[in-house]
């Protein structure tokens, strides 16, 4: 995020990519979550 934010970018991502990232990541902290609550069932 803090890249993001910067003048100088490393990685140039489109909306498109950084949107996808986005949901990827939601769904994986959201699976770990249940994961951790001993709920299975994703």
């Amino acid at each position: 995020m803090i890249t993001a934010l910067g003048g100088n970018h490393k990685y140039k991502l489109s909306p498109d990519e950084y949107v996808l990232g986005a949901i990827t990541l939601y769904l994986y902290i959201i699976n770990l979550v249940s994961s951790f609550m001993g709920d299975n069932s994703m």
